[in-house]
């Protein structure tokens, strides 16, 4: 699966201080770092390692999905 074919899914970020929920495609944070929440102004930080990883992890899960349907 090709790297940027992630970019367009939408993940939901988490306030942890007000629990507001923010949503942003995922190609949105090759290019930020931090969002500010729409509750309560407070700056949300990602982790660019575990988030990496995690996004990563997403795309090979993905890839497996569809191997059986490229057959």
């Amino acid at each position: 699966m090709p790297k940027n074919s992630l970019d367009k899914v939408t993940i939901e970020v988490i306030c942890s201080a007000c629990g507001t929920g923010q949503s942003r495609p995922i190609g949105y944070f090759r290019n930020h770092s931090r969002l500010t929440c729409d509750g309560c102004g407070n700056e949300i930080s990602m982790e660019n390692k575990q988030f990496s990883a995690s996004i990563a992890e997403l795309g090979r899960a993905m890839a497996r999905l569809r191997e059986p349907y490229l057959h």
